[in-house]
């Protein structure tokens, strides 16, 4: 993608079939952001809070550019979601993005 962002998906780690907490710690190490569409990491990061942070796409099953639409439509908001020392989530639609900016428990 073209929007000054680095991206790498777990297979680039050999993570393809790791758990959710192994991404976790990873991305956590790494000060990453994790993009997915697994609600067990919404719940993640209201447990711990960030780093690191949470993209949850509530899309759906759909092609790779369906994503790729969706992602650049909340851009605006995965920048602020990186702005904001209290950020934690952001929940994105096909037509919306939601900024989420305090732990949820």
């Amino acid at each position: 993608m073209d929007l000054g962002a680095d991206l790498s998906h777990v297979q680039d780690f050999s993570m393809a079939s790791a758990d959710d907490a192994a991404i976790w710690e990873l991305a956590k190490r790494e000060n990453w952001t994790i993009v997915t569409k697994d609600k067990d990491f919404r719940a993640r990061v209201a447990v711990y809070g960030a780093p690191p942070r949470v993209i949850l796409l509530q899309i759906g099953n759909c092609p790779l550019e369906a994503v790729e639409g969706c992602i650049r439509r909340a851009w605006p908001f995965v920048l602020k979601l990186h702005e904001k020392q209290s950020a934690t989530l952001l929940l994105a639609t096909q037509d919306a993005a939601f900024l989420l900016h305090e732990r949820l428990a």
